[in-house]
């Protein structure tokens, strides 16, 4: 798992996200894409933002889907739901 900082301010202060990459999930969704099929109970990059406390809390997750994976197979964009 690779790990990414990056700045932002969402929540209206100043904030750093620590994103979270995987890339074996990455190698597994090109692999699944190329079937059709996204798993997406498994992110591919989770995003935490620290709390006052500097324990990290989960703000978001996201995937990566190369397109030419995905659309090889599939006649319908990518809409993330799972299908």
């Amino acid at each position: 798992m690779r790990r990414v900082t990056r700045g932002g301010a969402p929540t209206g202060r100043l904030s750093c996200f620590v994103s979270h990459v995987n890339g074996d999930l990455i190698a597994q969704a090109s692999i699944d894409a190329k079937k059709g099929y996204v798993d997406a109970t498994h992110p591919q990059v989770v995003i935490f933002e620290p709390e006052t406390s500097g324990a990290p809390h989960l703000i978001g997750a996201d995937y990566i889907i190369l397109a030419a994976d995905w659309n090889n197979v599939n006649c319908e964009p990518f809409n993330g739901d799972g299908n």
